[in-house]
């Protein structure tokens, strides 16, 4: 044991006078007894402390708390009068700004709704643009359709010879037997120059006016028994004219779609075609000779080109023929001369364009 832990605390002094309250001092001449159990002192007294056990004082701070080191809770308030210190704002302005901010939300939220004013005006006006484009495509469609199933040719694309010189051909309110005669007053009254071309031009008159008649119907009109299947195969664009050599020599160019339709309707119409077509391009005399000798066409070369030709039997020269100067390309004359023309002419048409 230490010194501390061994000694005992020292007895508390003696009033003046020596002698201290009588419960504080133990009976000196009492019984033996008393002497030998606790005191009455002893027991009331509070127990010794130890040293270890003092209170030592808290040093208490030398310098106050700075406010600014305390935290404080914002408010809604706090902020509304440090915005009007710090921005010079008043109540008003800031009044005026919640109430530009709750309309731009409320605008927002009406443009996002699909049945706002704004956005049922861009939908119907889209709807009017797409069914526009549906209307204009199907006007487009059926005109183009229109224009391609009509028989009347108002435009031709490009010329398929350079003519030097054309002449409208009216057959308006005609029938197929007056188409004839009407051709050969005209062929026998144009007297064009030597070694020219002149187109003749066939019109129908209608409702909308002039129009050019198609390749196939101007064919019908000079041969009925002309097969169905080469008429649908010619194009609409086609050329007739006349030819001045020696004689006046008449001439067809047509284009057609298929050439092995074509060539094989052109053998089944050799039969007639003579006959038909020299009503027209051939003389009366000429008609009658083929006629009466039974001629038919025959294969001959003429300018490199395979052709079928007919030729008189008393002179033996070509008084109709037909070939194709190529697979699109067919020409039926009255004379080889006026064929080989034909030919040159075409080559300068396809140079020029």
């Amino acid at each position: 044991m230490t010194d501390d832990q061994t000694k005992q605390p020292a007895p508390p002094p003696r009033p003046e006078g020596g002698q201290g309250p009588l419960w504080a001092e133990p009976y000196k001449d009492g019984p033996a007894e008393n002497a030998s159990g606790p005191h009455v002192g002893d027991l009331l007294a509070p127990p010794p402390i130890p040293p270890s056990a003092e209170r030592k004082a808290i040093p208490l701070p030398q310098t106050p708390l700075s406010n600014d080191k305390v935290g404080q809770v914002r408010t809604y308030k706090d902020d509304i009068a440090n915005a009007v210190r710090t921005n010079d704002l008043s109540v008003t302005k800031i009044a005026l700004a919640e109430a530009r901010k709750r309309q731009r939300q409320q605008e927002n939220a009406e443009a996002s709704s699909p049945t706002s004013p704004r956005n049922m005006v861009l939908i119907a006006a889209s709807f009017l643009l797409v069914l526009g484009g549906v209307i204009a495509g199907g006007y487009a469609f059926f005109s183009r359709q229109a224009s391609q199933s009509q028989s009347p040719q108002t435009v031709a694309e490009k010329p398929l010879i350079l003519p030097d010189s054309q002449k409208e051909l009216d057959l308006s309110g005609l029938t197929q037997q007056d188409v004839p005669p009407l051709i050969q007053n005209t062929i026998q009254a144009a007297n064009p120059p030597l070694d020219s071309v002149l187109e003749l031009i066939p019109t129908v008159s209608g409702a909308t006016g002039k129009s050019l008649i198609a390749g196939g119907d101007f064919l019908k009109l000079l041969s009925p028994s002309a097969p169905d299947a080469l008429v649908r195969s010619i194009n609409p664009s086609f050329v007739f004219g006349i030819h001045q050599y020696r004689n006046t020599e008449s001439f067809l160019i047509y284009k057609v779609d298929s050439y092995q339709s074509a060539f094989a309707a052109l053998l089944t119409w050799e039969p007639t075609m003579p006959y038909e077509l020299g009503e027209s391009f051939l003389s009366r005399a000429e008609v009658n000779s083929l006629r009466s000798s039974g001629a038919v066409f025959k294969d001959k070369v003429v300018e490199n080109l395979d052709s079928r030709v007919i030729a008189d039997p008393g002179t033996g020269d070509t008084v109709l023929m037909y070939s194709f100067v190529d697979k699109n390309t067919l020409v039926i004359t009255t004379s080889e001369y006026t064929f080989r023309e034909i030919i040159k002419r075409l080559s300068e048409a396809q140079r020029a364009y």
